[in-house]
């Protein structure tokens, strides 16, 4: 029997941030929360389930991870992306940012220059500079397609790897804000730039299940070649796909031997946590072909959640530019049309429309005017928000109305 995504569940009380800190964040406790990367869609039956067989144990003692559960991770992305990582180049993490921040300690010192895409998941930018590094931006340019999306600037990277020196990049792959899916033949130009200057990536790819877009495919950077392989850390997790942030579960996939020697060198000593013993037994739940079954209707829902949003939202404000995701279920959203102050914009939407979404220029200063908007809901939650919107648009026009708080 395929699952059923519409049923509104209360996440009050239950220690979640995506509601308990809507007070602390939006000034108000009774906005639509809109805005952190987990759904409000329940976890599968069947990852639940195998959480709930191991309490059956009454011991949770400390934990030596089999090699099978690594080969499930194998195993899942072979098939979803056609390509099969060895299970001894598995290390696990408790997340995608933990693998982060290791990454630029195991490839980096202090004062050397990583290199990231703006705009970009804040992480990205935070872990650099909390760790003394100098962060190198390059914006990404916007096409200029009938359907607008992020580009990457050729010239631009090349000039920043060829002067800056650059040790280390950042790659959000697919993109978050944006949910841009790169090409093939964008990963490989960048690849050939990051092997002609010697260029470490670190390829966050924790959205790469969720591919929305029929017509685009998920490329794992370090599937590319051997050779970028080489110079590659690839961080994933079920996370997203599964709505397991709790379980605090990811893993790095470095199939150079040498460069998993040196991250596992910082991650033992700085002692940072690894995969949870619970996580663990999730994810190899979810890499499953139950797994694989229920993400296929899950992107269904997603498909119609972003196909309403779009729809919506471009009726009432017409002049509201629209990153359409290819992956993932986060809109990211341009206003600047109505707003010339991010302040409000950001007050519009909570005082006014009743959401809380997150403000865009936590991607980087050159999000000025965009919001993120995360559909990861059942669509009676998106129909009500929807709705606020529609009730309110009328208060704005082309360019800022200043009196709109009047």
């Amino acid at each position: 029997m395929k699952p059923s995504f519409d049923r509104q569940i209360d996440r009050q009380g239950t220690w979640a941030e995506k509601y308990d800190a809507r007070e602390t964040l939006f000034g108000r406790a009774d906005v639509i929360p809109m805005w952190v990367a987990d759904m409000d869609l329940a976890t599968p039956d069947f990852v639940l389930a195998a959480i709930q067989s191991r309490l059956n144990h009454p011991i949770l003692g400390y934990t030596q991870v089999p090699l099978s559960v690594a080969q499930s991770v194998s195993d899942w992305q072979q098939r979803q992306h056609q390509w099969a990582p060895a299970a001894e180049s598995v290390v696990w993490l408790s997340g995608v940012v933990s693998g982060i921040y290791l990454s630029i300690q195991a490839v980096t010192q202090p004062g050397d220059a990583v290199m990231v895409f703006t705009p970009v998941y804040p992480p990205f930018m935070r872990s650099v500079t909390h760790l003394e590094r100098r962060l190198v931006e390059v914006p990404l340019s916007v096409s200029q397609e009938q359907t607008p999306r992020y580009e990457l600037d050729w010239q631009a990277i090349e000039t920043a790897m060829r002067t800056q020196q650059i040790k280390l990049l950042l790659l959000s792959n697919p993109h978050n804000p944006s949910g841009r899916v790169w090409s093939r033949v964008s990963l490989l130009r960048l690849a050939e730039l990051c092997l002609r200057y010697q260029i470490t990536v670190v390829a966050d790819e924790v959205w790469s299940d969720l591919l929305l877009d029929t017509q685009s495919k998920h490329h794992p950077f370090a599937s590319l070649s051997p050779e970028i392989s080489a110079q590659t850390i690839t961080l994933n997790a079920p996370s997203k796909t599964f709505n397991l942030a709790a379980m605090q579960t990811a893993y790095a996939i470095i199939e150079n031997e040498q460069l998993r020697r040196q991250f596992l060198h910082i991650q033992q000593r700085t002692r940072a946590g690894e995969a949870g013993l619970l996580g663990l037994h999730a994810l190899q739940a979810a890499y499953s072909d139950a797994g694989a079954a229920w993400l296929a209707s899950l992107l269904v829902y997603l498909r119609d959640n972003v196909a309403r949003a779009t729809k919506a939202l471009a009726s009432c404000l017409p002049e509201l530019v629209i990153m359409r995701p290819q992956a993932s279920y986060l809109l990211w959203l341009d206003a600047s049309a109505y707003f010339s102050e991010q302040q409000h914009q950001v007050d519009w939407w909570i005082n006014q429309a009743g959401l809380g979404l997150s403000n865009g220029t936590h991607f980087g200063a050159i999000a000025q005017g965009f919001m993120r908007m995360n559909v990861g809901c059942c669509q009676q939650q998106l129909q009500q928000a929807l709705l606020q919107v529609q009730q309110v648009s009328s208060q704005l026009t082309k360019q800022e109305n200043s009196h709109v708080f009047d």
